[in-house]
């Protein structure tokens, strides 16, 4: 609810049907002083950053090597080969599944 009033009749005063009037047609808009802190500055304040960064980065890459691993038509073992590293590394890196 962005306005309203108490109706203390069963008329609308003019003045309300106006500004409703105008805010529908677009001419008046409703300032927005403060709508509150932004969601990085939450996850600063609840020391919650860095952990939800990494994850985000983790999801990124993880995406990355899926697609890579897709469009080469390489298998998991294929693609840990190729990384030089071991496949239960390359498990743990891949994206997790809903339920987790």
């Amino acid at each position: 609810m962005l306005h309203g009033f108490i109706k203390k009749t069963h008329k609308t005063p003019p003045h309300e049907i106006e500004f409703a009037l105008k805010r529908k047609n677009g001419r008046t808009r409703v300032k927005k002083k403060n709508i509150g802190s932004s969601f990085d500055s939450w996850l600063h304040d609840e020391g919650l950053s860095e952990e939800v960064t990494a994850a985000a980065i983790k999801r990124v890459l993880a995406r990355q090597v899926e697609a890579a691993m897709k469009e080469k038509n390489f298998s998991k073992a294929e693609m840990a080969r190729r990384m030089h590293t071991s496949r239960a590394a390359l498990d743990r890196c891949s994206i997790p599944n809903a339920r987790e």
